[in-house]
C-alpha cells in the first residue's frame, strides 16, 4: 500500500470514526475496494468505475464531486487495484445551519501491466461552493498505425506505439460542505514504455466578488518512453 493511499484511508476512517461520536450528525459511508492480479502472461481485463455525487443547495447551486477510472489490458500480465471510499454526513441538529453538511470521497488506483496492448484513464472532477470548478483527466493508449506502412519507411505514421508495457500509481481526493469551503487533492505518477499519454485539466472560477474570475487550463500529449508526475492541489480552508 502506498503512503498516499495510507494517508486516505488514516483520514476516512479517523473521520468515520468522530462522526460516529458526534449527535445529532447522519452519515452514509461505504468503500469499495477492487484487486485483480494475473496467473498467468496471456490475460485480458477490462475495468471501469465511477462514483457521481451531487447535492443542490438552498439557493439553487448545484455542488458535486465525480472520480473514476477506465481500463483495458490485453494478452498480458496484470497487476490491478482500485479503491474508493466516500462519506456523506448531514447535519439534522435543529439549532445548527445546514452548510455544516459535509461530502469527502477518495479514489486510489495501482497498475502494473505488461503485454500486447493497453489503455488507462483516471479522471476527478469537483464543483465547489466557491463557484470553482476543477476537472482533471490523464489517459494512456496505444497507437497502431506501423501496419498501413512499410516497416522501412522513416516517418512518424510508421511507429507502432502500442503501451506494452506501464505502471500507474494516482489518487485523487476532494471534499467539500455546504459552507464555502474545499479541498482538491489529484495526484498521478505513471511510466509508459512506448505508449501515447494525455493530460488534461482545467479549472474556473466564476461570480467571485473581487475578481472577474480565474481560470487554468492545461494540455499535455506524449509518444514513446515516458514518465508522467502530475499533482495539483487546490483547496479553501474552513
Amino acid at each position: 500500500m502506498n503512503a498516499r493511499l495510507k494517508l486516505a484511508m488514516k483520514f476516512f476512517l479517523i473521520l468515520s470514526i468522530a462522526i460516529a461520536l458526534i449527535v445529532p450528525i447522519y452519515a452514509t459511508t461505504f468503500l469499495y475496494a477492487f484487486k485483480c492480479k494475473s496467473n498467468d502472461e496471456n490475460s485480458t481485463m477490462t475495468h471501469e468505475s465511477r462514483l457521481r455525487q451531487s447535492d443542490r443547495k438552498d439557493n439553487g447551486d448545484t455542488l458535486g464531486n465525480m472520480a473514476g477510472s477506465f481500463g483495458y489490458f490485453q494478452n498480458g500480465k496484470i497487476a490491478f487495484m482500485d479503491m474508493i471510499g466516500y462519506k456523506e454526513e448531514k447535519n439534522n441538529g435543529l439549532d445548527v445551519p445546514r452548510y455544516h453538511d459535509y461530502v469527502g470521497l477518495f479514489q486510489d488506483i495501482n497498475i502494473s501491466f505488461e503485454g500486447a496492448q493497453g489503455i488507462s484513464g483516471f479522471y476527478a472532477v469537483g464543483s465547489f461552493p466557491t463557484k470553482e470548478t476543477i476537472t482533471s483527466k490523464n489517459v494512456i493508449r496505444f497507437e497502431d498505425f506501423s501496419r498501413n506502412f512499410p516497416q522501412d519507411l522513416d516517418t512518424e505514421l510508421s511507429i507502432n506505439h502500442s503501451a506494452k508495457n506501464f505502471k500507474v500509481n494516482a489518487s485523487s481526493i476532494m471534499d467539500n460542505s455546504q459552507k464555502e469551503n474545499f479541498s482538491y487533492s489529484f495526484l498521478y505518477d505513471a511510466t509508459v514504455v512506448k505508449g501515447v499519454v494525455e493530460t488534461k485539466r482545467t479549472m474556473g472560477v466564476t461570480d467571485r466578488t473581487d475578481l472577474e474570475g480565474i481560470s487554468l487550463e492545461q494540455i499535455s500529449f506524449m509518444k514513446g518512453n515516458i514518465t508522467v508526475i502530475d499533482h495539483f492541489l487546490s483547496e479553501k480552508p474552513s
